[in-house]
């Protein structure tokens, strides 16, 4: 490597380092955004836009009410970015709700309990993804 090559990656590095210096020392990280991974059995998806969802994190736990609005995105498959309509998750969900491979993530605003978007991964190739 020559020379030249070195001192820029020198600046580059230094140049890191300050900016990471500059962030002061007392921030604080804000939770926008919280997630349930949940087997099929422990969700109930609403069949209406504006309604309840409740899931139950752990078998020996309380079942958690969250709130799905118009906003809530629905989506199938795991890594998906293309949002779907509700009653096509749904329609997907009943399908595959009872398999053990099939998982539901639900992301909420944990100062809201509003529901963000649902995931529906059946993992095994069920449901036209």
């Amino acid at each position: 490597m020559s020379t030249n090559l070195l001192t820029g990656f020198g600046r580059l590095s230094a140049a890191l380092l300050l900016a990471c210096l500059a962030v002061p020392a007392g921030a604080t990280l804000e939770v926008v955004e919280q997630a349930f991974e949940l087997r099929g059995q422990a969700v109930q998806l609403p069949d209406v836009a504006e309604a309840p969802l409740r899931v139950l994190p752990c078998p020996d736990c309380k079942p958690t009410v969250l709130r799905v609005t118009t906003a809530t995105g629905w989506f199938l498959g795991a890594g998906s970015r293309q949002a779907r309509s509700q009653a096509e998750v749904l329609d997907v969900f009943r399908a595959v709700a009872s398999r053990p491979a099939t998982l539901v993530y639900v992301y909420y605003e944990p100062a809201t309990l509003r529901v963000t978007r649902i995931v529906v991964d059946p993992r095994d190739g069920a449901g036209a993804l």
